[in-house]
């Protein structure tokens, strides 16, 4: 259950962004007449430094995000069922989001932090509870807890090496397989720990056809020479490369 320090957190930070953003010109003092000149020379090095196109895109994220019109009750709610990954991917859809959303209140709304980091990929942010199909990466990691890698996004920048042992975030040691080259977490060949069972059975057979081509390359190379021996006795040219194939 979420604290109401964390409810009382999102509903300022919420309503605080929308009332900074909405009526920024609205809330700012009159200038007097002293400092006219001042303000006039702040209010041209602000518009020149500052695009017009960064308030415009900032206003339309407070007005039209859907989540951002709902309750900070629903929120606190939606946010609740989330995993921390999913939580980050929605910090990163806009500016006030990953304002609002900081690492207080991850830490009020994860209060096991750490385990949730040591389950989620760094790279796609995919949750696995279990960490069955996650590289598990050594403490001294600068990312460390948010270090461990999936096998999907290991394999999709070609990150494993066959013949190298992989540690789980099990803490499980794997192969990588010598047929596909993905790690062998489940289902292996029996007694055959570096292949899957199906790899194994497809590599066997890789096996039998290239025994079996063998075979009928050898079988041809001794007909065609018994053949050559047969009907082209006299000839020399024909005659010494079929000993020498032979």
């Amino acid at each position: 259950m979420i604290s109401a320090r964390a409810l009382d957190h999102l509903r300022q930070q919420f309503c605080g962004e929308v009332v900074r953003i909405s009526d920024d010109n609205n809330t700012k003092a009159p200038p007097t007449s002293d400092g006219k000149e001042d303000n006039q020379k702040e209010t041209v090095s602000r518009l020149i430094h500052k695009p017009v196109k960064d308030d415009n895109s900032s206003i339309a994220v407070n007005v039209e995000n859907e989540l951002l019109r709902l309750p900070a009750e629903l929120q606190l709610m939606i946010l609740q069922h989330l995993t921390f990954g999913e939580v980050e991917s929605l910090r990163r859809t806009c500016r006030l989001l990953r304002h609002t959303i900081n690492k207080p209140f991850i830490r009020e709304v994860f209060p096991s932090i750490k385990f949730e980091l040591l389950s989620t990929c760094y790279r796609c942010l995919r949750y696995d509870a279990l960490r069955d199909h996650l590289i598990h990466a050594d403490e001294s990691d600068a990312r460390y807890p948010l270090a461990n890698e999936c096998l999907d996004c290991v394999s999709s920048r070609g990150g494993f090496v066959v013949g190298r042992m992989y540690t789980l975030g099990t803490f499980a040691t794997v192969c990588v397989c010598r047929y596909c080259g993905f790690p062998v977490t489940s289902d292996a060949a029996w007694k055959e720990y570096e292949f899957h069972r199906v790899c194994y059975r497809r590599y066997r057979m890789i096996l039998l056809y290239y025994f079996l081509v063998g075979c009928a390359q050898s079988t041809i190379t001794i007909v065609a020479a018994s053949l050559c021996w047969k009907y082209y006795k006299k000839e020399k040219l024909v005659l010494g490369p079929t000993v020498v194939s032979e």
